[in-house]
């Protein structure tokens, strides 16, 4: 009888390690009485695993991975909350953008408008939708711009330099401060609805968001805000 098909096909890899963690890896393996190419194959299978079904792994996931097995401290222990990491750290882990970031869209509806140029003929406010249908707060205020190598998102580090290249206007305020700091605030949000295990504790953490919260934003970007009830940014950064 003809064997299934293997529907992983494996893939051979040379690699090169330190002596001192090839030592380890074969006693590991003498211990497990297992061929150490095998083992080294197995733990490296193992790591990845988990990050199958992503086109591009997010490094600051692999690396916290790799730091646990290290027992190194992690990236809350070293830096602190979420929002205080070193900024391309915490740009990096795409994963936790795309879970959390929509629900902050979310609660924020749908009223982002780019307004129309004041020039006959124009058309209507542009509406800033993410693929929910909801508005997309960044890139509303940090909207997608073309750079040397393609496209890039407010999520890209080089995102300020590319914009500021592309106002090119003595005296314009430098956008790296204002984006790193919208970035933080954002963050907060996130962190704040991740930690909400309750409906109750949620429907507070909205409340927050959508006044106190709000109120702080428009504050960063420079725009004034009534004291009941804080509208939406108005304007674009960039």
């Amino acid at each position: 009888m003809a064997r299934p098909p293997n529907p992983d096909k494996s893939v051979r890899v040379y690699l090169t390690m330190p002596e001192p963690v090839h030592n380890l890896l074969a006693a590991y393996a003498h211990q497990a009485g297992r061929p150490i190419a095998t083992v080294g194959g197995d733990i490296l299978v193992k790591v990845m695993r988990g990050f199958e079904g992503q086109d591009t792994p997010d490094a600051a996931q692999i690396d916290t991975v790799i730091r646990a097995l290290r027992g190194e401290p992690s990236y809350d222990e070293q830096y602190g909350p979420r929002w205080q990491w070193p900024l391309d750290v915490l740009l990096a882990d795409s994963r936790w953008w795309r879970r959390w970031y929509p629900e902050l869209c979310k609660l924020l509806g749908r009223k982002l408008k780019v307004p129309k140029p004041s020039r006959p003929g124009a058309g209507d406010d542009v509406v800033v939708l993410n693929t929910h249908g909801y508005g997309d707060l960044m890139e509303f205020l940090f909207p997608t711009l073309a750079g040397p190598q393609g496209a890039v998102s407010w999520r890209d580090p080089r995102y300020p330099a590319i914009a500021e290249a592309r106002a090119g206007t003595e005296g314009t305020p430098p956008i790296a401060p204002v984006w790193e700091a919208v970035i933080r605030h954002v963050a907060t949000a996130l962190v704040a609805i991740e930690e909400a295990k309750t409906g109750a504790a949620l429907i507070l953490v909205e409340s927050q968001l959508q006044h106190d919260w709000l109120a702080g934003l428009l504050t960063l970007l420079g725009e004034a805000s009534p004291p009941a009830s804080p509208k939406l940014p108005q304007k674009r950064l960039v």
